[in-house]
């Protein structure tokens, strides 16, 4: 696990909001995906955890490495707004690929019905201003 430090590193920066520490643990053509966009770019990535709007809190299930420098992190998002009076909890799978020391890719992977239509739409309303939207 040579490069745990790296995803620990990761994961804090959301954990504590700190988005603009990215810049310096993200390849410069890093490549995003969930199962609702997919992102090109360091820089595009950046803006779009930024407006990823609700408040939300991460409680971590599992990290390991998969295969050499493949690593996966799963965790429960608990996402939270009281204009919407969304309290969503959505289980997370996340595929993190590194490359010469830093954050090459980010895949994730969880399941659309876990969410409520409140966050059904804060989700469409933060990806239709980044990316390429995925249509299911």
């Amino acid at each position: 696990m040579a490069n745990l430090r790296l995803m620990k590193q990761f994961i804090n920066i959301f954990d504590t909001q700190q988005l603009n520490d990215l810049q310096d643990i993200l390849v410069d053509d890093f490549y995003f995906k969930s199962p609702k966009i997919e992102i090109f770019g360091k820089q595009e990535y950046i803006e779009y955890a930024k407006d990823s709007g609700s408040v939300f809190t991460t409680d971590l299930v599992k990290l390991c490495e998969r295969e050499e420098n493949i690593y996966v992190h799963e965790y429960i998002v608990t996402m939270f707004d009281s204009q919407v009076k969304l309290n969503d909890q959505i289980h997370v799978i996340e595929y993190v690929k590194i490359r010469d020391g830093l954050i090459a890719s980010s895949i994730i992977d969880y399941k659309m019905n876990d969410f409520s239509n409140s966050a059904r739409i804060l989700l469409k309303n933060t990806v239709k201003n980044h990316g390429n939207p995925i249509k299911n």
